[in-house]
């Protein structure tokens, strides 16, 4: 079940950073109609987590929510894509890699799964940090023009 969901999240990753380099606009009706299949899928998963219980539960619906986030950002930036969309998506990442860490520290010794909550704390402030840095580089810095 671990590896399966694990799968999942990466799964769903990939496609939304696949799909995110191919922007292309939307009508409102298409727009719409997504957003009514995102939400559908969303519930339909939602219900399906109903079934389990403990941590089955929590990492099924933690799941659900990634991929509704995912979907809901990559159809926002197609339909109209900002200068910044990728800074979304990347933020998305670091939350989800978060998340993925937090669980595996869950089947822990106390002792252990403090130890492990603070290294996935650390690890995540690292990535964004990093990544605050490469968007601060990869942003076009404005001219000044003397008068």
């Amino acid at each position: 079940m671990k590896n399966f969901w694990l799968s999942g999240v990466i799964l769903a990753c990939g496609i939304t950073f696949s799909t995110c380099s191919h922007a292309e606009s939307l009508s409102k009706e298409q727009y719409d109609a997504e957003t009514k299949r995102i939400e559908s899928e969303y519930l339909a998963t939602k219900v399906r987590c109903i079934s389990l219980s403990g941590l089955a539960n929590e990492k099924c619906v933690a799941d659900a929510d990634f991929k509704k986030q995912t979907a809901t950002t990559v159809l926002n930036r197609k339909y109209s894509p900002p200068a910044n969309s990728n800074s979304h998506l990347g933020t998305v990442k670091i939350d989800s890699d978060y998340l993925i860490a937090i669980e595996k520290c869950t089947n822990k010794a106390p002792k252990e799964k403090d130890e492990c909550e603070k290294t996935a704390k650390s690890n995540k402030d690292e990535e964004f940090e990093n990544f605050k840095k490469q968007q601060e580089t990869e942003l076009p810095k404005p001219n000044k023009i003397m008068l």
